[in-house]
């Protein structure tokens, strides 16, 4: 993974396919939270962060969407 320093709220994050999964809150230990009101159902998400292919103006993800947040 790319710097997980590069990463700020509320940064998007964004799937392999292209697509907007939710928002960085924050880097918590090897993993980054998804704002709350990014995830659909008002809770936090953790991804961790070997889970992350890049990180410039947003995060992407290594995985494709699948549907998962």
């Amino acid at each position: 993974m790319n710097d997980k320093s590069k990463v700020k709220e509320p940064m998007g994050v964004v799937g392999s396919c292209g697509n907007r999964l939710g928002r960085a809150d924050r880097v918590e230990g090897s993993s980054i939270k998804h704002t709350r009101d990014s995830t659909g159902d008002g809770r936090h998400h953790d991804i961790p962060a070997d889970w992350v292919e890049r990180v410039d103006q947003h995060v992407h993800r290594n995985q494709d969407c699948g549907g998962a947040k």
